[in-house]
């Protein structure tokens, strides 16, 4: 009779409990929504990251194909395209480029201070709300102005970008994307 009790005991105690597998199940959904967060955030970065490397790329193209001269008319995306000076995953056509969340990329020459044609613009649209505020101020640096959406957040003649402004131009997104312009002499 005592060895039917121990067995009896010894077989009640295999197993895990309904509260100890609500546990464990629990832990790794926890760790899930962490791995999720960072991934997540290291994506945005590399995003970020990309196509800063991609306006970078651009910019010192144009300043390479027009070398001093001080005048950029006659600038435009086809012949950015066509002179070959955008990354190759950028080029949608013979005259286009898009970037990396499908919106398109338009460079015009542009007018610095009443001069003619003497800088340039790279406009880049449907920009994602939580790329904005790394594309800035990682690509920012590299330009002599910058607008997101309807508004300058770094001034010609100034180095620094204006956080607060961009903080809120990002902010205000839409869900499709905002447009941001980089501008250079």
């Amino acid at each position: 009779e005592k060895i039917m009790k121990l067995n009896i005991r010894k077989n009640s105690q295999k197993g895990f409990t309904l509260v100890e597998i609500l546990l464990v199940v629990g832990f790794i959904a926890l760790a899930s929504v962490g791995i999720y967060t960072i991934y997540n955030k290291v994506t945005v970065n590399n995003q970020a990251n990309k196509e800063s490397r991609n306006l970078d790329t651009i910019r010192a193209g144009i300043k390479n194909l027009y070398g001093a001269r001080n005048n950029y008319g006659g600038l435009s995306t086809a012949v950015v395209v066509q002179a070959r000076l955008a990354p190759e995953e950028m080029r949608a056509s013979a005259t286009t480029l898009t970037n990396s969340f499908g919106g398109s990329v338009t460079i015009t020459p542009h007018s610095f201070n009443n001069g003619t044609n003497n800088g340039f613009s790279i406009q880049t649209t449907l920009i994602p709300a939580e790329v904005c505020t790394k594309l800035a101020s990682t690509a920012g640096v590299q330009f002599d102005e910058v607008v997101i959406g309807t508004t300058t957040v770094k001034q010609f003649g100034t180095n620094n970008l204006d956080p607060a402004a961009v903080a809120a131009q990002c902010a205000s997104a839409p869900p499709t994307g905002i447009t941001m312009i980089f501008r250079s002499l």
